[in-house]
């Protein structure tokens, strides 16, 4: 999943400085074979399960331009989401400077909508939202979106300044191919990425022999 997101990166049409941020040997080994510097590891306050994306891309930031230059946007790629395409990140850029830098976040439709949720009360479930209407048909439904994780692009001021990535002017590009929304969080996420890298293997063995 590094490979491949560092592959994706080196293909975006664009000029760029791509850096891997990581507390692991073997992580850093695999960025430096395929052509990218691991200037340092990642420290250890922001390592480990309870670092945010967003202590880890400031510190990368503060550390590219206190050492190497300025920077117009920054661009998130994580690799647990190895399905997603360039031009997908392209149009996003596009939209991110088109609209005068302000922030994009990839967003998928959400599968199971709130309205059909429950919680827990004792024994009992109890509808999420305080709302009798849960058994609204689905076309009668308000469209509802979810982050994919695919991309975050933002400018450095605006990260520095609400440290986040999510803001009132958040932009959303909508990406709606399941596969490209696969995001790696669970063994069954895993499994599914497998399926679907076993059959772009065999389409592209398949248009090799055309």
């Amino acid at each position: 999943m590094i490979r491949w997101t560092i592959d994706l990166a080196q293909n975006l049409p664009y000029e760029k400085t791509i850096i891997v941020s990581t507390d692991s040997d073997e992580i850093a080994a695999v960025a430096r074979e395929s052509g990218i510097d691991v200037p340092w590891f990642r420290p250890a306050e922001i390592s480990g399960d309870s670092a945010t994306t967003t202590d880890v891309v400031l510190h990368a930031l503060s550390w590219f331009e206190k050492n190497i230059s300025k920077v117009d946007a920054v661009v998130v790629l994580q690799p647990t989401t190895p399905f997603r395409r360039v031009e997908k990140i392209v149009e996003g850029i596009e939209k991110f400077k088109s609209s005068g830098m302000k922030p994009v976040v990839a967003v998928s439709p959400v599968s199971q909508h709130p309205k059909w949720m429950f919680k827990l009360e004792g024994e009992s479930l109890i509808p999420l939202l305080d709302d009798k209407n849960t058994h609204t048909r689905a076309q009668e439904l308000e469209p509802l979106f979810i982050v994919n994780g695919s991309f975050y692009i933002i400018s450095p001021n605006d990260l520095r300044a609400q440290e986040t990535f999510f803001s009132r002017t958040l932009q959303p590009l909508l990406i709606e191919s399941a596969e490209e929304c696969i995001d790696i969080d669970t063994k069954d996420d895993l499994t599914l990425a497998e399926l679907y890298a076993n059959k772009k293997r065999k389409n592209s063995l398949k248009s090799e022999k055309s």
